[in-house]
């Protein structure tokens, strides 16, 4: 009875009952204490259990252990099936085949030659990802991406063209590591060597993984914005915070009235400064005069907007035509006729009669509408 009972647990562990396999052991203990095939069998157990209480990290090690104590099992009992008992021969039970987990695949060296490797390293050889070292391994039908790109979207590329290869069903990336460059002491070099004034003296910050901010003053709107483009020309960086940047008022005022006073036609003229926009303030008796000022204020201004618009054009004398009359000269430059009386007075050193005037005559004009004259 023994042996029948040494059997029957080793049938239950082969099918994977080790409870009943325990009890049929134990059974066999309780009637020859110093068995040993049921001590071992009981061991096995214990032991099998006590791997699979671990976790579900090591459930294959069920199955494994299962074997094991078939294996064992088939040992210990197998001498002792035909070992005559009280009731004759206990014929050999046969086991039922196990079923085990196939094995997990291996990854092969990323040397080893074949058709899925080379189509893989061949995608990944291309522009941006050809710079980078990126090992390759086989890896069941997938392949197992190794090595370090300096940034996410590089990363996410490299699963892309693998897993463009036909012969691919699996990319594992998990050996990809991604190394973000410091972005800010990078940004920081590219704008201190931009050329244009001022972007040295921006602190830079990194925020997040592909963004920066730029703190500091610039001298001029276009000052903030060549900033913007240096910064976003770094490779890694995926955007820009400049709200911290602010834009100096550069004192164009004085450099503007002074290259304007090199001319003596404009010399009366006031420059004004209201933020980065320049004001001409005053009257010139010319339109060509006018342009002129304007064309010298932003030629010293550089790119700075100027505001030529309370610059009057007022003429202050007149070169009489011929046909002009006091009469139509009053029409036609002051609005009405009878202010020739007016024209005449301002005049009288030059007309000797009022109906006199002679072509190529030059004749002082009002400063304005309400008659101011002219200085003499």
């Amino acid at each position: 009875m023994v042996d029948a009972h040494v059997v029957l647990g080793k049938v239950h562990a082969q099918l994977g009952d080790f409870e009943a396999a325990s009890a049929s052991w134990r059974r066999a203990l309780e009637l020859e204490p110093e068995e040993e095939r049921a001590q071992a069998g009981l061991r096995a157990v214990q032991a099998v259990q006590s791997e699979a209480a671990e976790g579900a990290s090591r459930r294959q090690i069920l199955g494994r252990g299962v074997a094991v104590v078939g294996v064992a099992l088939a040992l210990l009992v197998g001498a002792g099936l035909g070992r005559a008992t009280d009731g004759g021969v206990i014929p050999p039970v046969p086991a039922p085949a196990l079923a085990t987990a196939p094995p997990a695949p291996t990854a092969l060296p990323a040397s080893t030659p074949g058709p899925a490797v080379e189509a893989v390293r061949q995608v990944l050889q291309a522009d941006p990802l050809g710079k980078h070292s990126i090992e390759i391994h086989l890896l069941g039908n997938g392949v197992r991406l190794v090595g370090t790109v300096p940034s996410l979207a590089l990363k996410a590329l490299a699963e892309e063209r693998a897993r463009g290869v036909p012969a691919i069903a699996l990319v594992d990336s998990s050996g990809l590591r991604v190394s973000l460059p410091p972005l800010a002491e990078t940004v920081q070099k590219a704008l201190s060597a931009d050329p244009l004034i001022g972007l040295s003296r921006l602190v830079v910050e990194t925020v997040g993984e592909e963004g920066v901010t730029l703190r500091g003053t610039v001298d001029g709107p276009e000052g903030k914005s060549q900033a913007e483009r240096a910064a976003l020309a770094v490779p890694g960086v995926r955007f820009v915070d400049s709200s911290g940047v602010l834009v100096a008022q550069p004192p164009l005022a004085d450099r503007v009235q002074a290259a304007v006073r090199t001319d003596e036609e404009l010399s009366a003229l006031e420059v004004v400064q209201v933020g980065n926009r320049l004001r001409l303030l005053g009257a010139v008796p010319r339109p060509e005069l006018k342009t002129r000022a304007e064309a010298i204020a932003r030629v010293a201004a550089g790119t700075e907007p100027v505001d030529s618009t309370e610059l009057a054009v007022v003429p202050t004398e007149h070169e009489v035509q011929p046909g002009d009359t006091l009469w139509s000269l009053a029409g036609r430059l002051l609005g009405n006729p009878r202010r020739w009386e007016q024209l005449y007075q301002l005049n009288r050193d030059r007309i000797a009669q009022p109906g006199l005037i002679q072509p190529g005559m030059r004749l002082r004009l009002p400063l304005n509408e309400s008659g101011g004259d002219v200085e003499r």
